[in-house]
Formats: C-alpha cells, structure tokens, sequence
C-alpha cells in the first residue's frame, strides 16, 4: 500500500478514466447507430454493465502482472517483505487482497460516474463493486501465476493480446452473445 500511495496520480487516473473514455467513445460514438435494445436494454446501459466488471478485471491484471514483476525483479520489495516475518503464501494473498480491493474500489468509482449520469439504476447496482472485488481475485491469481513463469516483462504480450483482451471483446460485453441475432445497425 505504501508503494501505491507514493505514486498514487500514476496508479489511479488510468485505471479510472479508462472505462470511461471506452464508455464515451463506444457507448455514445456507437450506441447512436444502435437503435434496436440489447437484450432489452439501451446500448449505453447494456455497455456500462459490463464495464463494471471489466474494469476490475483490468485492473487486478495489471497490478498482479505488471505491478507485481516490476516489484519483483527491478524494485526488490519482495526481497526486504520476505526478510521480515511473512512467508511467501502471505505476499501471495496479500497480493491478491490488494488487487481485490482495488477492483472493488475502481468497480464503485465507475458505478457512482454510471450512476450520477442515470446509466444504471440503484438498489441492485450495490451489489456490482463486491462482484468487482471477486471477478479481481480471481484474475490476480491467473496473473500471479503467469507472472511466476515470465522471463522478461515483454512476455506479458502473449498474455494481454492472447487471453485478456480476446476475454474482454468475445465475453459478450460489447454485444450479446446468446441472443442469436444482430443488433439493427444503421452504419
């Protein structure tokens, strides 16, 4: 946590303008030639839903690929953490916790954005930063792991282009997947 707060600007701004910028530039640029509802829903809404999620599994890949790599090869925190008392299963899951929570974190930042701008309706939208958290521990393990078999950090190419950003456009959150029609498009 220390390490993050001494960079805190670089750390947050990304991970928090991304998802709307992506919103603004899909969401509006092409949601205005979608005219029939996705699965019951404005594009922008069925759009936004998504990003919720996306946006924790964005950033526990990151902070547990990149984040932690730099970490671990050229600033050597790890080395003075596991000199004091604290084995490697508590850096481990002391990695993911912080990844979780930042998932849960930026998931809350875009629902009060989506909500101040009434994409996305309240009670039940509560319930999407705790689903951020867990959908950020389950992609800071799969990064932890690719992690542990990286050589040099060009490497984590083959995992973004390969996994992530093949997960994030076919996962159905730019457009359904299921509903077994197209969207009735004007371009």
């Amino acid at each position: 946590m220390r390490v993050y707060a001494q960079n805190f600007f670089s750390n947050a701004f990304p991970p928090f303008w991304e998802p709307l910028i992506f919103l603004a530039g899909i969401g509006l640029g092409l949601g205005k030639y979608i005219t029939e509802p996705m699965d019951g829903l404005k594009y922008i809404e069925f759009l936004s839903t998504g990003l919720l999620v996306t946006t924790a599994m964005f950033t526990a890949a990151f902070e547990c690929s990149f984040g932690t790599f730099v970490r671990l090869e050229f600033e050597k925190v790890y080395d003075g953490m596991l000199a004091a008392p604290m084995t490697v299963n508590n850096l481990i899951v002391g990695e993911m916790i912080w990844a979780g929570t930042k998932g849960f974190f930026f998931s809350f930042v875009v629902l009060c954005i989506l909500t101040l701008f009434g994409v996305v309706a309240l009670p039940y939208s509560l319930l999407a930063p705790f689903v951020g958290f867990l959908t950020a521990l389950m992609f800071s393990a799969l990064s932890l792991l690719v992690t542990s078999f990286v050589k040099t950090i060009q490497h984590f190419n083959f995992y973004f282009t390969g996994l992530i950003s093949p997960m994030f456009f076919f996962s159905g959150v730019n457009y359904p997947l299921l509903s077994g029609r197209s969207p009735n498009c004007c371009l």
